[in-house]
Order: structure tokens, then C-alpha cells, then sequence
């Protein structure tokens, strides 16, 4: 990972982008969340503040899918995408809105339990909205979602 400066400075497309979520970490359990990780909220615009010491933390402990939706403004085109410092999921899926249908570009298969960072290369898309889909039995948390335009 080299921070998000880099992220920005190269062409971040989420990097202050709207995000709504399904679901946030909050009550009792943010409490006892912030005696490791000190921030106010654990919302989802966390994952586009560009700072990867903040996180969007959710609280499903009925398992099923929680979700972050992110508008970029207008269209864009990106070909690589990373989830960074993700916790406690099974899987993640990178969906694009068309018309009124999402649609997957990418899934990743996560170590439910080991703190990582996933990215790759996916084709060529152009879209507005991303979904970030979290299949998860756990409270858990992902640090900064990056969509990027490499050569």
C-alpha cells in the first residue's frame, strides 16, 4: 500500500464521493470499537476520506449482506479497484449500476479473520454508481475503497 496521497495524486476516482451504506457500526458496540480504533463515527464515507486510519465498521452479527453504495458524480472509467484493511467478511463483490440492474465486475474472496488489503485489475468500466456488497456472519470493517484509471 502506498497511502493515500498516492491514491490521490494518480486519480482516486471515490476519493470524496457520496456513499450511503445499509448499515453502520453504532451504540455499544462503536463504543467498544473506538478503545482500539479512536474516531468519531464509523460511517461510510470513511472508506472515500482518503485517510486509511478511519474506517466504516458494520454491525450484522445475523449474517447476510451489507452494502456501501458510492456515487462518483458523473460517469467515470477505471480498471482497477482495492478494498483496503478489510476485516471480517467472506466475500465482497464490486457491482456497477446499469439502468436499474446492478452488475458484478469483480468478487473478492476474503480471510474472514486476517486484516487485508485486496485490489485488482478489472476491465474497463465506465459507470456512476459502485456497490461494495459485504457478505459477512461478523461485525467488521474496511478501511478505503480505491477505483483507479491505470495504464
Amino acid at each position: 500500500w502506498l497511502g493515500s496521497k498516492f491514491y490521490r495524486d494518480v486519480g482516486s476516482l471515490a476519493y470524496g464521493a457520496k456513499v450511503t451504506a445499509s448499515g453502520c457500526l453504532t451504540g455499544k458496540d462503536a463504543d467498544a470499537l473506538r478503545k482500539w480504533r479512536p474516531q468519531k463515527d464509523f460511517g461510510p464515507g470513511q472508506v472515500v476520506d482518503g485517510d486509511p486510519g478511519t474506517t466504516w465498521a458494520w454491525g450484522s452479527k445475523t449474517g447476510g449482506t451489507v452494502w456501501l453504495e458510492i456515487d462518483l458524480g458523473k460517469v467515470m472509467s477505471f480498471n482497477f479497484v482495492e478494498l483496503a484493511k478489510v476485516h471480517k467478511c467472506n466475500k465482497v463483490d464490486v457491482q456497477v449500476k446499469r439502468g436499474e440492474k446492478w452488475q458484478a465486475i469483480h468478487s473478492f474472496k476474503i480471510d474472514t479473520y486476517k486484516t487485508a488489503t485486496y485490489s485488482a485489475r478489472v476491465p474497463l468500466t465506465k459507470a456512476r454508481y459502485v456497490k461494495i456488497a459485504v457478505k459477512t456472519d461478523h461485525p467488521g470493517l474496511m478501511s478505503e475503497v480505491r477505483l483507479l484509471r491505470l495504464p
